[in-house]
C-alpha cells in the first residue's frame, strides 16, 4: 500500500472514533441534565406514605397520628 493511503485511513478513523465520542458525550449530558430535574426524594416520600397507609390500614396507628406522619411528609392528601 502507499503510505499516504495508510494516513489518510489513519486520519478517517480518528475522526469516526471522535464522532463517536462525541455522540457518546452528548447523550450522557442530556440523560444527566434529564436526571438532575427529577425530584430528589420522590420515590422515598412515596415509600414512606405508603408504609403509614400500610400501618393506619392494618390498625398499628390511628387516624390521628396517620394524619400527622403525612403532614411531616409534606403530602396532606395522602396521594403522594
Amino acid at each position: 500500500m502507499v503510505p499516504w493511503f495508510i494516513g489518510a485511513m489513519t486520519v478517517k478513523l480518528l475522526v469516526l472514533a471522535a464522532i463517536i465520542l462525541g455522540i457518546y458525550k452528548l447523550v450522557v449530558f442530556v440523560d444527566s441534565r434529564r436526571a438532575r430535574r427529577l425530584p430528589q426524594g420522590s420515590a422515598g416520600s412515596r415509600r414512606a406514605v405508603g408504609i403509614a397507609r400500610e400501618r393506619y390500614a392494618s390498625g398499628e396507628i390511628d387516624e390521628q397520628e396517620y394524619r400527622r406522619i403525612l403532614e411531616v411528609l409534606g403530602s396532606p392528601t395522602g396521594d403522594g
